[in-house]
Formats: C-alpha cells, sequence, structure tokens
C-alpha cells in the first residue's frame, strides 16, 4: 500500500472536481452516446458531419457532430484526452476561456474539414469530439511554453505528449486529420490571445 500527504491527496483530485466544464462535456457525451446507441443510426445521421446537409443548410451539424461517436472506442478515447488535458487547461485559464477555446477549436476542425472536403472533391460522414481535444491540446502546448518556459521536463513532456497524438492520428486513416489540424491551430491561435488578454490571471495548475 502506499501512502500519500493527504493535503496532496485532497488537491489532486480536488482539481477534478473544480473542473466542472469537462466534467459538464464529458456528462454530455456519454448521454449522447448512450441515446445513440438506444436510438441506432438515426441519432447520427441527423447530427453527423456530412457535407451535402450543411451545404442544405443545416449548419447545426458543425456543433452537434462533436457530441456523436462512431463506438465506445472512440468515446473512450477522446473522453480521456479531455479528461487528462481538459482539466489542466480548465483549472489555469479558467470556467468561460476554457469553454470558449474548447467549443471554437471543435467548431474551427469541422470547418477545416468541410473546406478540405470540398476542395478535394472527397466527402466523409464524420463524428466525434477529437476536434475540441487536439485544441485543448495545443492549448496546454501553449499554456506550458509560456508559464513553464524554464521547466525543461515539462515542456519535453507536453511536446512528447504532442507528437505521440500526432502520430496516432497520422497512423490511423480511420479519423478526421483536417479536424485535429484545425482544433490545434485553433487552440494555439485562442490560447495565445487569452493570455494577451488576461496574462496575471492565469496559473497554469502542475501536472
Amino acid at each position: 500500500m502506499t501512502k500519500y500527504d493527504s493535503e496532496w491527496y485532497k488537491q489532486y483530485y480536488g482539481n477534478y472536481f473544480k473542473a466542472f466544464a469537462t466534467i459538464m462535456m464529458i456528462a454530455a457525451n456519454v448521454l449522447v452516446f448512450v441515446c445513440q446507441n438506444i436510438m441506432g443510426r438515426e441519432l447520427s445521421n441527423k447530427g453527423a458531419l456530412i457535407f451535402d446537409k450543411v451545404i442544405e443548410g443545416e449548419y447545426y451539424r458543425i456543433f452537434s457532430s462533436m457530441f456523436l461517436h462512431a463506438d465506445s472506442n472512440h468515446l473512450f478515447s477522446n473522453m480521456i484526452g479531455l479528461l487528462l488535458f481538459g482539466v489542466l487547461v480548465e483549472n489555469s485559464i479558467g470556467h468561460f476561456w476554457y469553454l470558449l477555446i474548447a467549443v471554437l477549436s471543435g467548431v474551427a476542425g469541422n470547418v477545416l474539414s468541410l473546406y478540405i472536403e470540398n476542395l478535394r472533391g472527397e466527402y466523409y460522414y464524420s463524428v466525434g469530439a477529437s476536434g475540441i481535444v487536439f485544441g485543448i491540446v495545443g492549448s496546454l502546448l501553449i499554456l506550458t511554453l509560456f508559464y513553464r518556459k524554464k521547466d525543461k521536463s515539462k515542456i519535453r513532456r507536453m511536446l512528447i505528449a504532442v507528437m505521440f497524438m500526432v502520430y496516432m492520428s497520422i497512423t490511423n486513416k480511420s479519423v478526421n486529420n483536417e479536424a485535429h489540424i484545425g482544433g490545434f491551430i485553433c487552440g494555439i491561435i485562442l490560447t495565445l490571445i487569452t493570455i494577451l488578454l488576461r496574462r496575471k490571471k492565469i496559473k497554469l495548475q502542475d501536472f
């Protein structure tokens, strides 16, 4: 049995309870996935990112597709990423700014995906919160470079995490890499803007 300092234990696990926006997003994704399984393909077909449907005026799909998942493995991998990285970013920059970065990163990823699909003339059926997750990873990368610039071990750890996610994305032919790239870039840009606006109020949570 391993011993832990009681204050450290409370603070470590307390950080997860403080990140209520992340917890709410995870709960929403899980709830929608349960509904998907109950309703079969109906819910997925109505909310997935499909180029023709968006062009016809169903713009809500750019948002709704972020809360739909192909299967339990897809859901699990995205929710683990959201939990691990989202809690750190939310507790560092605040609930509102975190939600703004997360949601807009997901939207940006989907918009880029639609643009590239149209450019190539190749169209897909796309679901998943990975645009959000990559946006949060991009955000955490910038926060680490700004607020842990003297801590080479943390920067190295963060860069390894980013490279691993990029590698997994590139080597998996079934993922929407455009959504990942769009989310990642948007997360970086919005975090830089956030730092400019409220640099003194940001305190990067240790990891």
